[in-house]
């Protein structure tokens, strides 16, 4: 097999990357290693010279003047590898031992044109490791977070090379090995992950210098827009396309929109939402768009349309709200945020739909109960929910009867048609402060406490009624039903309603909730609780 490595200026890091080549598994019988030096100033060209004497066999050394980036001496050197598999790896770089014997066996097992092996960061590099959770002989852009790993740091099958004729682009200053890997991988008759084992570890320089950064705004907008076209250009439209392309608006010119248009003088920011604008129009597709949480969605919408004032708002907005509320309606969920259904400015609902994110979690995170007591005829409940006021109408107070032995049920989703019954009051929700979650107020008389036999006579039973406080959220299809949480909660009443007197007991668990008792007391006990 061929490892290429494109070389410039990576002393001393490229000594430990030639080391780790030579001493693999695999045997250097059946390695070829092509050095490219392009135009190198600080030895690495004396490095390469060096392991070529003292491994005549296994290397090939290009020198040449320096071309401004990796692309042309990754093209040399595919030009001269002669192995059944091509491995590319940065000089800085460097493999586990049993990297390309093991990369190569799964290849051949899996029948696999592209393998991905394990990849970890050294020295601070950050290496996403979402596709690295176990092994997979057979993965695609749709169902895969394939997109995250679109660096060249992989196994290919040369035939796969050699009949598509795919070469790096030249004209890309940076990311060049992305329009190559992508089309690689989407001819690819298979795509495989080895995460089983540490393949590769991406190493940080200490001066940063192996991480490209471009000197403006200008630049960087240009080399992306490059970038994003030369996908395009090799991918047809489509979902592939769009899962592709997600990770650039999301990450890449997200960035631009989020971290630097609002530092820029006004002109820049014009000029630089512009750009973006053209960007967008092309490729910023429906599909890419839904599938983008709401508040990345709306930031690429609005400089888009190139509502910067707009822009400036939701992102001071977003500095400072962690989890603005929600908006039910209907089966629809939206974020708000400034903007939405403002009728001065008119956005589409689209732009601040919950689509990619689910609820639960925001839910769940958002309800915050203060103060749960037993009133003089009321269970009162106060706290705040973090949707807004007008969706009051999805969310109730349920009163869940227990069994005696019975464990509360934890946080829980269920279709609404399959909800337990349960005893049901209206909530209030009112305004706290401005984008913040919705103050919670509700009361449960205590009559509704009081459980009714089975045959439907109202006699109440003798034995202890328990009930677990709950929270309700209906969202589309599905009810959220979920458990009151309050610490140090422990209050008894004695309650008369007509001649027969009543004690509700309330208090909570951290393993229960909130849980209510009630229990009618006999004319004896009632004579001691006097």
């Amino acid at each position: 097999m061929s490892v290429i490595v494109p070389v410039y200026n990576t002393m001393p890091y490229l000594t430990a990357c030639l080391d780790s080549l030579v001493a693999q598994s695999i045997g250097r019988d059946r390695l070829q290693i092509v050095a490219v030096d392009d135009g190198s100033t600080d030895g690495s060209g004396d490095e390469l010279d060096r392991f070529a004497r003292a491994y005549p066999d296994v290397f090939t050394v290009i020198h040449q003047p320096n071309s401004g980036g990796p692309a042309q001496p990754c093209n040399r050197g595919l030009d001269v590898a002669s192995g059944r598999f091509l491995f590319f790896i940065g000089a800085d770089d460097y493999l586990g031992p049993e990297a390309l014997e093991r990369l190569v066996a799964r290849a051949d097992e899996w029948d696999s044109d592209v393998v991905i092996g394990r990849m970890e960061g050294v020295g601070g590099r950050v290496v996403d490791q979402k596709l690295f959770t176990a092994n997979a002989p057979d993965i695609n852009f749709l169902d895969h977070p394939l997109a995250n790993s679109l660096s060249n740091t992989k196994l290919f099958r040369s035939s796969l090379i050699r009949q598509h004729r795919i070469r790096y682009a030249l004209d890309l200053k940076v990311g060049s090995d992305q329009p190559f890997v992508v089309e690689a991988m989407t001819r690819a008759r298979r795509v495989s992950v080895l995460a089983d084992y540490t393949c590769y570890y991406a190493v940080r320089r200490g001066d940063s210098t192996n991480i490209t950064y471009s000197s403006s705004w200008q630049s960087r907008l240009h080399d992306l827009g490059a970038v994003v076209n030369h996908i395009a250009s090799v991918v047809e439209p489509g979902p592939v396309r769009d899962a592709i392309l997600k990770r650039h608006f999301l990450l890449d010119l997200g960035k631009l929109i989020r971290v630097d248009l609002p530092t820029l003088p006004p002109e820049d920011q014009r000029a630089l939402a512009a750009g973006f604008a053209k960007l967008a129009d092309s490729y910023l597709t429906d599909g890419i768009s839904r599938a983008l949480w709401a508040s990345a969605r709306l930031r690429l919408r609005l400089a888009q349309a190139g509502e910067l004032e707009s822009l400036h708002r939701v992102l001071r907005f977003q500095a400072e709200a962690a989890r603005p509320p929600m908006v039910l309606d209907g089966d629809r969920v939206y974020s708000w945020f400034p903007g939405f259904r403002d009728p001065r400015t008119s956005y589409p609902d689209e732009w601040y739909e919950m689509t990619a994110e689910g609820t639960w979690d925001r839910l769940v995170r958002g309800v915050v109960i203060s103060d749960v007591r037993l009133g003089r005829a009321h269970l009162e409940v106060s706290g705040q929910v973090g949707v807004s006021p007008d969706s009051a109408k999805n969310v109730r107070l349920a009163l869940l009867r227990l069994g005696p032995e019975e464990v509360p049920p934890p946080n829980r989703r269920l279709i609404s048609t399959d909800v337990p019954a349960a005893t049901e009051s209206a909530v209030e929700l009112i305004p706290l402060d401005y984008g913040g979650p919705s103050g919670l107020i509700a009361a449960v008389p205590f009559r509704q406490l009081l459980p009714r036999d089975t045959d439907g006579k109202g006699a109440h039973p003798t034995d202890p009624a328990r009930w677990s406080l709950r929270l309700r959220v209906d969202v589309g299809r599905w009810t959220y039903d979920l458990p009151l949480q309050l610490s140090r909660v422990m209050q008894t009443v004695t309650w008369r309603q007509g001649l027969q007197r009543h004690r509700i007991t309330l208090w909570s668990s951290d393993r229960d909730g909130v849980v209510t008792a009630v229990e009618r007391l006999h004319a004896r006990s009632s004579a001691r609780a006097r």
